[in-house]
């Protein structure tokens, strides 16, 4: 019995669509891409002649009719994210969205809502949840469940290179929400229950950004400390610290272990290196939603991104 394929349409042209296709590409025997819409049709044309896309279509809704597909991949700039999203809702498919899915918390909630009335499958493409670094971390932590955790944070946001490469202001005076996300989302990833209390050491100046730092306290006894430099150079970095082990990630693609003074790095899985980390995991996850194989996904919800934003707001306001 020959094996059925699953349609993917994709909304969005630009690079990381590319990045996308890429996955897409060598995951051919479970899913084809039968259309692609973009507000630039020339970059459309361009990626659908080069990855053998069918149908390239003039609007979501001549989309979902010329594809025929049970989901659609939507990878769009930040500003359009909201009006392409609400869109897809009207159609009988599941939406996998390039995070952020809202520009701050008010737009975010009234994202979630409409999901919500509208019964609509949604799922957010936070990719270093699929980063093999972290689901080695993750692992690790498994089996260390009695241990109270110390999740620290070191973020980097440089607003005036957005400025510079011309990202509208309303974007600029809510990176916290378009570019930090990728760093506190951490916190929803790794500490357990509800953030219930940020006391804020040093508080964030909108008007004359430099430097947050705030500490976190979980309902579970988790503890967290977040600290981001603004317009300065500081590279990325997360590490936790339990009873028994110390796990950092630095870069966020690699990770090592400090244990009784011992330190051990794993490698970075092939898949990270084939592709940019953490999309073929994912992709291949929203897949197997779409063909009905996985019952309990990992792939974070339209809530779950929620759950980021509301903490987003709690540490820097």
């Amino acid at each position: 019995m020959k094996k059925k394929i699953t349609s993917l349409a994709i909304v969005g042209a630009g690079p990381i669509t590319e990045e996308y296709l890429k996955v897409l590409k060598d995951l051919r025997k479970d899913v084809q891409v039968t259309g692609i819409f973009s507000r630039t049709k020339s970059k459309a044309e361009a990626l659908a002649k080069k990855y053998k896309i069918l149908n390239v279509c003039s609007s979501v809704k001549d989309l979902y009719k010329r594809s025929k597909a049970n989901g659609v991949l939507i990878a769009v700039s930040i500003n359009s994210t909201e009006k392409v999203l609400i869109q897809a809702m009207n159609y009988k498919w599941k939406s996998f969205v390039e995070k952020p899915v809202g520009i701050n918390l008010n737009q975010a909630k009234k994202i979630a809502k409409i999901s919500k009335r509208k019964k609509h499958s949604c799922y957010i493409a936070l990719n270093r949840n699929f980063y093999s670094s972290v689901i080695k971390l993750k692992r690790i932590l498994k089996n260390d469940k009695k241990s109270k955790r110390i999740i620290i944070i070191n973020d980097q946001e440089n607003i005036i290179q957005a400025k510079k490469e011309k990202y509208p202001k309303k974007i600029i005076n809510n990176w916290m929400y378009c570019n930090s996300i990728h760093l506190i989302d951490f916190f929803r990833i790794l500490a357990r229950g509800k953030l219930n209390y940020v006391e804020k050491i040093k508080r964030f100046n909108p008007s004359k950004p430099s430097y947050n730092l705030s500490l976190l306290k979980f309902s579970s006894g988790d503890r967290g400390i977040y600290s981001c430099v603004w317009n300065k150079n500081s590279p990325w970095m997360v590490k936790v610290i339990t009873d028994n082990t110390n796990l950092i990630l630095k870069p966020i693609e690699y990770l090592s272990e400090k244990k009784y003074g011992n330190i051990k790095e794993y490698k970075i899985s092939p898949i990270d290196i084939k592709y940019k980390p953490g999309f073929f995991l994912q992709t291949k996850e929203f897949i197997g939603i779409l063909k009905g194989k996985i019952k309990k996904n990992s792939l974070p919800s339209i809530n779950d991104s929620l759950i980021t934003m509301r903490n987003i707001k709690k540490i820097y306001f």
